[in-house]
C-alpha cells in the first residue's frame, strides 16, 4: 500500500505555525516634529525591508529627538521582537500604548510580540483592542485570523483572513494565510487561486511558492511543484522549508537520494525544522533502511509531536520491522483524526502483528465505515480477505 499523502496537513502547518510571519500594521497617522518623523520613517523603511539592526538604530534617533513619538516607540518594539529580545520589546510597546492609548497599530505589535511568547490570550486582547481602535487594519484581522487558527477555530480564522483582503485586496500574506484555511478544509482549488493572487502580487516572496508546491504536490502534478520550488530556492537559498519540500517533490518522483541531499540541506539550515527530519525519514524508508528512517521519524516528532505523517510513517517502519511500537502510534493517530480511516487501518494493522485479530477486525470495520476514497475501501477489503478477518 502506498502511504497515504497529508499535504493538506502540511500546507496548514506552514501558513499556521512556521512559514509566515506576523505583520505589523502599517495604518499610522504621524504628528510629531519633523526631524523625528523622518527617523522614524527611515526606521519604518528599514523594517520593511527586514534591516531589523538598522531599523532599531532609527528608531532610536526618533526617540532622541522626541521622547513622547509614541509610533517611534512601536516601531522600536517591533525591530526587537524580530531579533528576539522579547523584554526589552514588551517595555517598547507599553510605553507606546501609555503615551497613546488609541494607537492602534502598538496593539497590533504588542499582540504579535504575545503570540510570539506563546501568550495566546494576551495576543488576541490586543489584536480585538487594535480592531475596535482601528476598523479598518487589516494586519489586526490578519493576525487575529492566525490566534483563531492555532485554537482550531477555522470558520474565525477564515472569516478574519477574508476580513483582511477585504480591507487590502493587495495584502499578499492574507492570501497565503486563507490558502492554508481552505487548503485544510479540502478546498484545493481555491487555496491555489489564492496562491496565484499572493504571487501576482509579491512575485519575489518565496513562501509563496513553496506553500504552492505543497498544492501541486498533493494534486500529482510534480513538474509544477519543481517548478516552483526550485523559484522559491533560487529567491532564498536559506529557505529551509523550500529544500524539505523539495525533496518530499523527489520522493515522489522517485529519486530518493536527490530528496535525501535536499533534506540535509533543509537540516542544516534549521536543525529546529520537524519537515526536513520528515523528508529525509521518508526517503530512507523507501532506500530500505528503516531503522534510520524511525531514527528521523523521532527527532521529527520530537520537534512537532502532533505531525501525523511523521508518527505514520514511523508506525509504517515499526510494523515492517514488528516493534510493538507501531500500536502506541496507531492509538496516537487516532487521537489525532478520530474522522480518518487511515488511524483504524493502521491499528488494525498493529492488532494483527499482536496477535489481537479481533481487535484488528473490529478496527478494519471502523476504517471501511470512514473510508470515502474508493482505493482505500478496496485496500481494506484486500487487507480483511488475506489476513482472513
Amino acid at each position: 500500500m502506498t502511504p497515504p499523502r497529508n499535504a493538506t496537513d502540511i500546507i496548514a502547518a506552514a501558513g499556521r505555525l512556521l512559514l509566515v510571519p506576523l505583520m505589523s500594521a502599517g495604518f499610522l497617522l504621524i504628528s510629531c516634529t519633523s526631524g523625528a518623523s523622518r527617523s522614524y520613517r527611515e526606521g519604518s523603511d528599514l523594517a520593511a525591508a527586514g534591516r531589523w539592526d538598522e531599523a532599531h538604530t532609527a528608531f532610536n534617533k526618533a526617540i532622541e529627538l522626541d521622547s513622547g513619538f509614541a509610533p517611534a516607540y512601536a516601531g522600536r518594539c517591533d525591530a526587537l521582537r524580530r531579533t528576539q529580545e522579547f523584554d526589552r520589546a514588551l517595555v517598547d510597546c507599553n510605553k507606546a500604548i501609555e503615551l497613546d492609548p488609541a494607537l492602534a497599530s502598538a496593539f497590533v505589535d504588542r499582540g504579535n510580540l504575545h503570540d510570539d511568547r506563546g501568550e495566546t490570550e494576551l495576543a488576541f486582547a490586543d489584536y480585538g483592542r487594535a480592531i475596535e481602535l482601528a476598523p479598518d487594519a487589516a494586519a489586526a484581522y490578519r493576525n487575529r485570523g492566525v490566534v483563531h487558527e492555532r485554537q482550531e477555530d477555522a470558520r474565525a480564522a477564515l472569516a478574519d483572513y477574508s476580513r483582511a483582503i477585504e480591507l487590502d485586496p493587495d495584502y499578499a500574506l492574507a492570501y497565503i494565510s486563507r490558502a492554508g484555511m481552505r487548503a485544510a478544509g479540502g478546498d484545493h482549488a481555491a487555496a491555489l487561486a489564492d496562491l496565484d493572487k499572493a504571487i501576482e502580487l509579491d512575485p519575489e516572496y518565496a513562501l509563496a511558492y513553496v506553500n504552492r508546491a505543497s498544492i501541486e504536490l498533493h494534486r500529482g502534478d510534480h513538474a509544477a511543484a519543481l517548478a516552483d520550488l526550485d523559484k522559491a530556492i533560487k529567491l532564498d537559498p536559506a529557505l529551509a522549508e523550500a529544500h524539505a519540500e523539495r525533496g518530499r517533490v523527489r520522493i515522489e518522483m522517485g529519486d530518493h537520494r536527490a530528496a535525501i541531499s535536499d533534506a540535509e540541506t533543509a537540516i542544516a539550515l534549521n536543525p529546529r525544522l520537524a519537515w526536513g527530519y520528515l523528508a529525509r525519514g521518508l526517503a530512507k524508508a523507501y532506500l530500505g533502511d528503516d531503522v534510520a528512517a524511525i531514527g528521523d521519524y523521532t527527532h521529527a516528532i520530537d520537534l512537532d509531536p502532533a505531525n501525523f505523517e511523521a508518527i505514520s510513517g514511523r508506525l509504517r517502519a515499526y510494523l515492517r520491522q514488528s516493534d510493538p511500537g507501531a500500536l502506541i502510534d496507531a492509538e496516537r493517530l487516532v487521537e489525532l483524526q478520530p474522522e480518518s480511516a487511515v488511524p483504524y487501518f493502521l491499528r488494525g494493522t498493529a492488532r494483527v502483528i499482536a496477535g489481537d485479530t479481533a481487535g484488528a477486525a473490529a478496527d478494519l470495520d471502523l476504517a471501511e465505515s470512514k473510508a470515502i476514497d474508493p482505493d482505500e475501501i478496496e485496500v481494506i477489503r484486500e487487507l480483511r480477505v488475506e489476513l482472513g478477518l
